[in-house]
């Protein structure tokens, strides 16, 4: 087993991979197995693990964990009740446009019966 490092060409962001040649029961040949062990931390250049292979495990959810769910800030509520304003004025907009095309198309009917 070996390891490697590869740049994502979009990120920018290292990976650190292992790679191990196994052999598949089934045919007999020989294959590449692949696995993500880290991403290098650009600061530190130290390997952080990823995934749940070298991630440790969870201790505590206490507010002091680094694994807990930060609270939910007081400006999302504000912005989610601006959406449910925005999404019932569209509503209304929606409504008041269906009328006009109703009206557009008995328009239409009767200039097309004369």
């Amino acid at each position: 087993m070996d390891t490697y490092m590869q740049r994502h060409a979009v990120s920018g962001v290292v990976y650190v991979y292992s790679r191990e040649k196994v052999t598949d029961e089934q045919t007999g040949k020989t294959k590449v197995v692949r696995k993500v062990v880290g991403k290098v931390d650009p600061d530190t250049g130290e390997v952080v693990p990823t995934g749940s292979v070298g991630r440790p495990p969870k201790q505590n959810t206490d507010s002091n964990s680094v694994y807990a769910i930060p609270p939910v800030n007081a400006d999302i509520s504000d912005y989610i009740s601006q959406i449910e304003a925005l999404k019932r004025e569209l509503e209304i907009v929606k409504q008041s446009c269906e009328k006009k095309d109703r009206i557009l198309q008995q328009i239409a009917r009767l200039i097309s019966d004369s």
